[in-house]
């Protein structure tokens, strides 16, 4: 039987005959609408219409579509300064040779920049991204090919500008509102005319998901149902049915292609059917779990006879963690000189000012949860470091009327530079913790501990954007510690650069320094 697919769902019984689906301009499951596909059969949604297979931006057509419109922008943005030359025929030669060096360059770099997924999709917006990419990047690769040729001095910058600007407006739109059409006509001439044949039990979400978004553009997608969660008896009968269905579909489809998707299937059911795949003679695929998919997505290493996967990359490879100890040593012995003075007037001030020692040292838990103790100039007449720390609090009669001045200007921490080049901190990083507040915070906040994987830091991601001081509500430390986890897994030289520059703008302000 044949169903025109428009965003709904037919019901398909297991045990029927193949269902082929005349697919008419429905867009991809990956909008928010897909979520919603297991609802009742005659439920309609409706498909923007924005939604475009990625391998029709890659098409021949698209393409000469694109080469085509850079020639004619080029032309049009030259024009005028063609015109104010008087040379209109010299200048209109130059431009569309211009445009065609910038199309070349885009072309190269939309190869490199964008998806090669034949059932991927794109958005208007992910569209319009890319498009900024491509534009931005295909100018920067011209200017260089002029540079080189040693002939950028006849290219004029105004030109560059009305060349650039309004054109970077015009090509987003073109990517958003024309790519749609470009798949229209690609439909039309035959190119995606391929038939898919999609193996599943429909009745799981993933699979109904995929067989929305594989149809991209296509003119026929044909799916063999069958039920995953039968008893092995029932099974075998499913099993011969399957493969009978999907030697036939095959033999009798035009240019197929199959896809079998693993969801709810057990492993040795699973190698039964890819077994069945490997002897017929087309391409097919399996597509796995969304969970096994994100696996099989990493980096993955051979470790012996097997192969491993990698959950959690290192945010800094071992060169960079070389490089980052090398910046903190070489900084922080230079702040440390540059700042003695300052740390022995702030010394002699808390000598006089009121009795104790002049540092404060406290157990707290630096990288993977290793222990260390840490030195601050002491702004309290107590000395806490137990399994009961109390935060310091606005107007806190614990501080001492030197200690206030210290905190608010962050002088009370320079003497973690000690840290630094002990290597038990970092210049930049997230800020350690007590190990009381540690061991109670990682009991309510999900993800803690990845904070931990890297080494704590004088300043860090959080303080820049004003984290800091009291969290009296566990509300207020999941919102420090959000910051921090994303630097643990962004962390590199240059976003360090930039948070050490940024630090000095919030020292000056005195957020939340009590």
């Amino acid at each position: 039987m044949t169903e025109v697919l428009r965003g709904w769902e037919p019901r398909v019984e297991a045990g029927a005959s193949p269902v082929e689906y005349t697919v008419t301009g429905f867009s991809s499951p990956a909008s928010k609408h897909h979520q919603q596909m297991g609802h009742d059969a005659g439920e309609r949604s409706t498909w923007s219409r924005s939604y475009v297979a990625a391998r029709d931006l890659q098409s021949p057509l698209q393409m000469f579509s694109d080469i085509l419109f850079v020639l004619a922008w080029s032309f049009m943005a030259g024009l005028p300064f063609a015109a104010a030359k008087g040379d209109l025929l010299f200048g209109a030669v130059t431009h569309l040779w211009n445009g065609l060096v910038i199309a070349v360059v885009a072309l190269v770099l939309e190869r490199a920049l964008g998806s090669t997924a034949p059932t991927g999709v794109t958005t208007c917006t992910s569209r319009v991204r890319q498009a900024f990419k491509v534009w931005t990047c295909a100018l920067a690769g011209f200017l260089f090919c002029e540079f080189a040729l040693k002939a950028s001095a006849e290219v004029s910058r105004l030109y560059l500008v009305c060349f650039y600007a309004p054109g970077l407006i015009a090509f987003g739109l073109w990517r958003a509102l024309g790519a749609s059409q470009i798949a229209r006509l690609n439909k039309m001439m035959g190119a995606t005319n391929g038939t898919l044949v999609v193996v599943g039990d429909r009745t799981y979400a993933t699979v109904r998901a995929f067989l929305y978004e594989i149809a991209m553009g296509r003119s026929s997608v044909v799916m063999v149902p069958f039920k995953a969660a039968v008893t092995d008896a029932e099974w075998q009968k499913e099993h011969q049915r399957v493969a009978n269905d999907l030697f036939r579909v095959v033999h009798s489809a035009n240019d197929p292609a199959v896809y079998l998707c693993s969801s709810g299937l057990p492993l040795p059911r699973l190698e039964a059917l890819c077994r069945d795949l490997s002897s017929v003679p087309v391409g097919s695929y399996v597509v796995p779990d969304p969970a096994i998919a994100g696996f099989a997505s990493s980096s993955a290493s051979v470790i012996g006879t097997r192969v491993a996967f990698e959950l959690r990359r290192p945010p800094l490879s071992d060169a960079q963690r070389l490089a980052k100890r090398g910046v903190d040593l070489a900084l922080g012995a230079i702040a440390l000189v540059l700042l003695a003075p300052v740390m022995v007037v702030a010394a002699i001030a808390l000598k006089l000012d009121s009795a104790g020692p002049i540092f404060f040292r406290q157990m707290r838990s630096g990288q993977s949860g290793r222990p260390f103790r840490i030195f601050k100039f002491r702004t309290m007449n107590v000395l806490e470091d137990g399994p009961e720390i109390r935060q310091a609090e606005r107007d806190d009669p614990r501080v001492t009327r030197v200690g206030r001045f210290l905190r608010a200007s962050s002088i009370d921490e320079l003497p973690q530079l000690f840290n630094v080049l002990r290597g038990e901190m970092s210049l930049v990083g997230p800020r350690p913790h007590a190990v009381a507040h540690d061991e109670r915070y990682a009991k309510l906040i999900a993800n803690y501990e990845l904070r931990q994987q890297v080494k704590p830091g004088i300043t860090g991601w959080a303080q820049i954007h004003g984290l800091r001081g009291e969290t009296a509500h566990v509300e207020d430390m999941k919102q420090r510690v959000s910051f921090d986890i994303w630097y643990a897994l962004n962390a590199s030289l240059l976003l360090d650069f930039e948070i050490m520059a940024r630090t000095v703008f919030e020292v000056c302000h005195w957020r939340k320094a009590y």
